[in-house]
Order: C-alpha cells, then structure tokens, then sequence
C-alpha cells in the first residue's frame, strides 16, 4: 500500500506553508506516491498549477481547500461594506479581542489553532463547488458558518476534520455519507485532538482517516514556517503562542512512517487510500477559451454583425480610395481568422465598452474618440478600425494584422483600452451592472517576498524595530560600512528561506474577466481590500488563469486622457476656441506642435516625456508621428543599441544622404522607415515569417522568446 497525503499546505497558504507548489509534488513523486492533495487554507490559488505539475510529473492531482470560519476582522470588514450603502453603524469588536483574530483578510498564519475543515473534490463538479464555496467564505464573511453552509448538501466534495465540535454538527447534515474524521499523529497536542475525534467517531459511526496535516518537506523547514507564521500575525518568533504554529513533524511523510505513527489504525490508512482513489482522477476541462456571449440585433450572429458593421466602415474609409481593394483583401482575411478563431463576440464587447464610455464620457470640447484609446498591437487591427474601435489606420501605418491575432496563435486578443485615471472605476462599474457582477471579476497578481522585505519582515520577527532594520539595510548600499555581524548573518540566512515566498494577493492594473456562467463556478475569488476593494481571482496570470480559458479585457488609467480632458473643459470655460484636437491631421501637421517634439519639449504628455525619451527625440530631429513611433521603440533596452545606427541613419536621411545597404535586399520592405533597425517586435514576426518562411506561431514564440530577454 503507497500511503497518499490527503490534507497538505503548500506556500500558497500564505505565511504557513513552506514548499512551492512544484517542490510539493516533486516529493511526493520521490516518495513514490501515487496522488497528492493540496488543500491551502481558505485559497485555490495554488490549485490550478498543482493539477498541471501532477500531471507533468506524473502522479495524479487531488484538489482541495483547507477551510476555516472567517476571523473576526473579516466579518467586521464584511459588515462594514453592507453597511456603507445603509447608513448604519457597525459596533467595534469587544475589548480585549485577541489581535491576531482582527486582520481584515483571510491568512494562513495561526490558523493550525482553528477549527478547520477540509474539502476534497471528487469529479470537475467538485471542482466547481470548491470554488463557490471558497468565494462564499470571501464575500460573504459576515455570514458564513460551516453548520448553515453544509445544511445543503454537496455529493461531490468529500469532508474531513479534526474538530470533535464540528465533526458533531457535520453528522447531523446531508454529508454525512462522504463525511471523515481526521487523525493526525505528529506532535502530543495532534494526539490529545485525535483521541477526542475518534471518540465522537466511534459514537457516530463516522470512518477514520489518517493525514499528517502537512506545511513542509522536512523538519528543517520548521523554523521558515515559524517566521512565516511570526511574520503573519505581526507578531515575534518569541511571542507566538501554544498552537499557533505547527508541529516540528508536520512535514510530508514516507508511507513507512506513516504506518509507524497509526499502527493501530489500519484502516484509518486505507481510507485516505481509497479517498485518494475516488477523487484521484479528477479531469477539468483546461486549455478551451471560455469567450463570455454578448446580445446582437435579432436574428444575427455575432460573426455576421461583426462583418456587417466592419463591411460598413470599409466603404466609410477606404471607399473610392486608392487602398480599398488591399482594404478589402485584409478585411476579408481578418473577418475570417476571427470567425476560425471563435473571436467575434470579443471584438464586439470591445466595440460596447468603448461606445459606451465615449458617449457617456464625451462632452463640449471633449469629442468621444478624445475619451478613450485603443492602443497595444490590437491597434493593427483593420476590423477594429473600421469598427470604430481603433483610430488609427493600419494600412497607412503599415501595421500586421497577425502580430495581434493569427491562426496560429494559441492565446486569445489581447486589446488594451485606456481611459482617463480618474475615469475607469466608472467603466469598471459598467461592465459589472452590463455583464453581470456575478460574473465579472478582477485578475489578481501576487505579491511575493522579496529581497529586502524578506529581510525586514525576518528582523522583525527577531525582535528589530523598523528603524534598526532601515538602517541595517541602507548600510548595505555601502561595502565599506555595512552593519553585520553573526546574528544578523543568520538572520539573512534564514530570510533567503522567506524570499519568493506568496505574502498577498493583489489586483492587477486593468485585467477585467468576463464570463457567462458565475464566476465562482471556474475560480474562487475574493476582497482586494484597500480603497477600491474590488472583487478579484485568486488565482493570477502565471498560476492558471489563461488554462481555466477565461477572457481577459484591459480596462487600463491614463492620466493624460484625463489631463486632456480637464484643459478642454479649461478652454470651454473661458470662451477660448475649439481646439478641435480630435482632427489628428491638423495636430499632424501642426508646425508648432512638431517644434516641440523635435525640441525635446515633451515634459508631461503621455508617452514622450521621459529623459531618455526626449533626448533621442531630439538626437533624431524627430518631428512626425511615424518618427516618435520608432524613437519610443528604439528608447527601451530591447532597442538601445541599435539606436545610434538609427539616429545617424535618420539624420543623414534627411540631408539626402543614404551611405549604407541592406543586410539582405529581402529586409528593404520591412525595415526601409526604420534603416534596417529591427525597432518594433512586429519586424522578427515579419522577418521570421516572411524571409524565413516560418509559420506565425513558430514567428510569434520567436518573438516572445526574445521578448523575454528583455
């Protein structure tokens, strides 16, 4: 019999688990295990990845939750935010309230004192309602109780605890046929708790499993999670409390051990056993893009108003112009690749949410297309252009269609919408009441650990203030007067373990997700907290968001926008004229407009105003559009040292000099503005796919592959 680990923490039960999530199932692999579960405290974050690395390695994924009733600073957060639209007061909490139970979001740290629930999912249904329960316990603080929760019954999830008092209440539900009680045998406190449940066990009839309630490898990572833990609970390794930290033997057992530590619990054994079987073979449905619907005029798809509406803006812009017929033929393969593709319903909700904000937004002096912009490499989309989406000409601008969208491409677009900073919340909030809030929620990003906050939050567990632990790390800045010595060398030790470590969950800058079914069906999601407290994933861009299919739109803040709009208003008010700042033409070709960017002037407008920026404008006598769109190419790290090529070949250009060839004469129609300087990542997908032949998916990884050098 190979022992399976049924209740186990990786990192990502913040500020208690130690291994990562590869580190976890790679030794579980070593011991020769055929499963594994992860069961992170009141968080999937770590699930998605746990499913993919299981099954990279070889060993079959068991997905859970480690679930605890909310503290009390959770139900008075949750309390607060139902009272805010009421007028009501919430009370304060009663004096002497134990501080670690005041935190305001849900934390792994001291929860191994709690009464504690573990869930397991049995099938993608089980999945699913992990998912749901977890964001009820989020959302919902102020309300959850495990005994009103598991009136209802959940056949597809299977229930295991430690807790005598909740194994009761748990009896007495409709889950009582997958319901287990929880021996863990790693520390005398673990023992006493198990003989309690084992005696409610036996009264009720409820079968016993065995689980070592793990947060580490080894029992030399007990003092990482003992920092941790510290760290969590604002507290001092000195001042941490009975319980509040796991046993130094809550680590991944051998299945030898385990046998060792329940000699007389056989079948406590064989049961986590056949659990691990039952919910061992779990398959979700990852890897298919879940494109969220949108409602079109009656009897059309959205494909067919997509074309009818892109079809229209053509004739509107090309029509009896000399580029129509190479118009024609790009929006003819564009529409095609979007329909293969399974894409028109994203490039109409792209179309809604800008129409939308352009007309509410739009006023006086301020023109729609000056509220918003589309910008990224969807701007090379003809169909967004002619959709009214985009404002720039991708034909004029020589702009590739396939760097945004092709056949090949195995992510879905990616359109970057900018609105004034101040400006956004107001479109966040639309696109929650248009979609429904149930099913609109945030990317996360986590937060991790690094250097130098791994080294303050450690010195601090140890007893240094926060101005000792300033000034011993601005001292570092200098190798002639660094404060060191034995114990603070063993404190960087130690706070190397710490680094890299998940501390929070936070929100990402713009990414909004869109689905069709509720959201908490496909992640479990949560309070960001702060003062916007938005509803965010908890699960980010790098742990399994784009596998779990789900759409993402870049709702982004651009101060500029908004500058832009408080100066019209400027000019409105004091009976100033019509700049008319939406005829792009006329600011073109504006000569006072092209002194200032050959000048260097460009201070304070969005884009163009950073030193290094305004220098190599300058350098390049640059003046036009076309001109700023290479300079701010060539000014990141990717393109600087190509630039002085560009700049000398650019100056000489306009005396009427041309002094040098082509690498190769096949580079002259791709490279000829920028004089063979490779200054934007659309030219190696040009390159690789038009002088190399190879495909666009080939091309585009090229492309990301160098991109991520950089």
């Amino acid at each position: 019999m190979s022992f399976v680990h049924l209740h186990s923490h990786s990192s990502f039960s913040f500020h208690a688990g130690v291994p990562s999530v590869p580190e976890f199932v790679g030794r579980a692999m070593d011991l020769g295990m055929p499963a594994a579960a992860l069961t992170d405290t009141d968080r999937m974050s770590g699930l998605i990845l746990h499913y993919e690395e299981c099954r990279r390695q070889g060993i079959r994924p068991i997905l859970g939750v480690e679930l605890t009733e909310p503290r009390m600073g959770e139900v008075l957060a949750a309390r607060m935010r139902r009272c805010a639209g009421e007028g009501a007061v919430v009370p304060a909490p009663p004096t002497g309230t134990d501080p670690a139970e005041l935190a305001p979001r849900a934390d792994g740290a001291g929860s191994h004192r709690r009464e504690r629930l573990v869930l397991l999912a049995r099938n993608a249904q089980g999945y699913a309602d992990l998912c749901d329960i977890i964001t009820e316990r989020h959302l919902s603080a102020d309300t959850f109780l495990f005994e009103s929760l598991f009136q209802r019954e959940w056949p597809d999830l299977v229930l295991i605890t430690s807790s005598p008092g909740l194994l009761g209440s748990l009896a007495s539900t409709p889950n009582r046929p997958n319901l287990f009680a929880e021996l863990v045998n790693n520390s005398t406190a673990t023992r006493r708790r198990s003989r309690e449940v084992e005696a409610v066990a036996t009264a009720l009839q409820i079968p016993l499993v065995a689980t070592n309630d793990s947060y580490f490898l080894e029992r030399g990572d007990w003092a990482t999670h003992q920092v941790l833990t510290a760290i969590g609970l604002n507290s001092t390794t000195s001042r941490l409390r009975e319980g509040e930290c796991a046993a130094p033997g809550a680590t991944l057992r051998t299945t030898d051990e385990m046998a060792a530590a329940f000699p007389s619990h056989p079948q406590a054994l064989a049961n986590a056993e056949r659990i691990a079987e039952e919910c061992g073979s779990i398959e979700l449905a990852l890897g298919e893009w879940i494109m969220p619907r949108i409602d079109v005029p009656g009897g059309e798809t959205p494909e067919g108003h997509l074309a009818q509406l892109a079809w229209a803006g053509l004739e509107r812009h090309y029509g009896g112009g000399p580029n129509y017929t190479k118009a024609r033929n790009i929006q003819q393969m564009e529409l095609a690749t979007i329909e293969k593709l399974g894409y028109p319903s994203y490039f109409l909700i792209v179309k809604e949410i800008r129409d939308w904000a352009n007309t509410r937004l739009g006023t006086g002096y301020r023109r729609p297309t000056d509220c918003t912009i589309l910008r990224g490499s969807a701007a090379n989309s003809i169909s967004f252009y002619n959709i009214g989406v985009s404002d720039l000409d991708p034909i004029r601008y020589d702009l590739y269609f396939q760097r945004f969208l092709n056949e090949d491409r195995a992510s879905p677009p990616d359109a970057d919408l900018d609105f004034g900073w101040d400006e956004r919340d107001e479109v966040q909030k639309f696109i929650a009441e248009r979609w429904g809030q149930e099913r609109v929620a945030v990317t996360c990003t986590t937060n991790h650990f690094r250097e130098r906050a791994a080294f303050r939050e450690t010195a601090k567990v140890y007893g240094y203030t926060d101005d000792q632990v300033t000034e011993i790390l601005d001292s570092h800045k200098s190798k002639r007067k660094r404060i060191e010595d034995d114990e603070l060398r063993r404190i960087w030790r130690v706070a190397d373990t710490v680094r890299g470590k998940p501390r929070f969950l936070g929100q990402h800058p713009g990414g909004v997700l869109i689905t069709n079914q509720p959201m908490r069906r496909h992640v479990a999601c949560e309070r960001s907290g702060g003062e916007k407290d938005r509803i965010i994933t908890q699960v980010d861009m790098h742990n399994g968001i784009d596998e779990l299919g789900l759409i993402k739109f870049d709702i982004l803040g651009n101060g500029s926008l908004s500058v832009l709009r408080d100066a019209l208003a400027q000019l409105e008010e004091q009976g100033e004229a019509d700049p008319n700042v939406n005829d792009l033409e006329k600011c073109y070709a504006d000569p006072a407009v092209q002194d200032v960017i050959r000048k260097g002037r460009t201070k304070g407008i969005f884009y163009i105003e950073s030193p290094a920026q305004t220098r190599l404008n300058q350098k390049a006598q640059a003046e036009t559009f076309e001109e700023i769109t290479i300079t701010s190419s060539l000014v990141r790290p990717a393109g600087s040292k190509y630039t002085a090529t560009f700049v000398e070949r650019e100056r000489k250009r306009k005396q009427g000099i041309k002094d040098w060839d082509f690498v190769h004469p096949a580079l002259e129609p791709i490279l000829h503005e920028t004089h063979d300087v490779c200054a934007f990542q659309e030219d190696v997908t040009k390159i690789c796919h038009q002088v190399a032949g190879l495909s666009f998916k080939q091309a585009d990884r090229i492309r990301k592959m160098m991109n991520s050098h950089h």
